[in-house]
């Protein structure tokens, strides 16, 4: 990637990465676009037409920003529910953020501060069994938006723009006040705001799983009970939830909604688009952890390590035969030399062949004549 422009600086530099590689931060996987967009209010898609590097420093730079936003968000949920709960003994709105109010405050409110941090502590060490609460929330948000045009950007603003905010503004009021995500319906915004202060109150009855939403929880228990309520309209098919029922259908009826900005294929479910979209960006987030080899899709990567085990848990079925193979796909390569199968014909000649690669050499002697 060297010899190209740094989306944040503008600036040319050596050793540039990819701005959508997925890295580690505090302990989870998120991608340096995700963690920009985050700190920034502006969105960084891989279909845009800018620059799609950055430099080490400005990466160093948005991690310490995502950093540093991630500490105070959580030191805000502290002081939050630290006010809930001491409300009526003691009053903080008096004291401000300086040493010296800080040691005029109450002790008591020291106390109940050191305690709360103890028992927050050990309530996270009890939710680890638990589902991510922003996994709970995320789904039921997708067509919620998100005003992400903050006040340090207004002066950059054109007018339009600034009436499509006030627009966007009144349209939804109901503001967070722990990041920058607003709302239409006041209920909408109660669902968000356990995504921030991890408040989980549907519990399973099977196995003592929490959630932050009910919907939620009903589909975790047909886990336990098996039950299989969404039923394909046109064959006998089952599924636990809408979701995939809906991918199905699609199946039959051959719909392709999700289609690529570089090229003109479409796909039936979002995430093959985004591994197709991986062919346009070079990105390659799934690394080998003895090789440090990179993939654009998992299935590689997973492949790629039963090559470093010498697993090959593929056998071929024919009697004579005793070979094995890593790789579905080769095995049914080779079963076609025990069948004879010939799928790949040539729209020219009709000759037929076995494998792909096999008709793609061969459409090239016809351009050659």
């Amino acid at each position: 990637m060297d010899g190209e422009i740094c989306r944040v600086c503008l600036e040319p530099s050596k050793g540039m990465a990819c701005v959508f590689d997925v890295i580690g931060v505090l302990d989870r996987r998120i991608s340096i676009a995700a963690m920009i967009s985050q700190c920034t209010g502006f969105r960084v898609s891989r279909g845009d037409p800018f620059s799609k590097t950055i430099c080490s420093s400005c990466q160093q730079d948005a991690r310490n920003a995502y950093e540093i936003k991630q500490l105070y968000e959580t030191s805000h949920r502290v002081f939050c529910q630290m006010e809930k709960d001491i409300k009526g003994e003691v009053d903080i709105s008096g004291y401000e953020d300086t040493d010296t109010e800080t040691e005029k405050a109450p002790e008591k409110m020291k106390t109940n501060f050191e305690i709360y941090k103890i028992e927050k502590i050990r309530a996270d060490d009890g939710r680890v069994e638990n589902e991510p609460v922003e996994e709970d929330i995320s789904d039921y948000e997708v067509d919620l938006d998100l005003q992400v045009k903050t006040e340090e950007f207004q002066e950059y603003l054109t007018d339009e723009e600034r009436n499509d905010d006030r627009e966007n503004t009144a349209k939804h009021p109901h503001k967070c006040s722990y990041c920058q995500k607003s709302f239409s319906q006041k209920g909408n915004l109660e669902l968000h705001i356990r995504t921030h202060t991890g408040e989980r109150p549907y519990t399973c009855s099977y196995c003592q799983k929490s959630f932050a939403l009910n919907c939620t929880l009903q589909k975790h228990l047909r886990t336990h009970t098996g039950e299989r309520p969404y039923q394909c309209s046109r064959c006998e098919k089952t599924f636990k939830t809408i979701g995939p029922l809906q991918t199905h259908k699609r199946t039959h009826t051959g719909e392709r909604p999700y289609k690529c900005s570089d090229c003109p294929k479409t796909f039936s479910q979002n995430h093959h688009l985004q591994d197709h979209m991986r062919t346009h960006t070079g990105e390659k987030p799934y690394k080998c952890s003895q090789c440090q080899t990179s993939f654009s899709h998992k299935q590689s990567l997973q492949r790629h390590i039963k090559a470093h085990a010498g697993e090959r848990p593929y056998k071929c079925s024919h009697k004579s035969c005793k070979k094995s193979f890593s790789r579905i796909d080769s095995l049914l390569e080779h079963n076609r030399n025990h069948t004879e199968e010939r799928p790949f014909k040539c729209g020219q000649c009709q000759q037929a062949f076995s494998l792909k690669r096999y008709l793609r050499l061969h459409i090239k002697t016809h351009k050659v004549n």
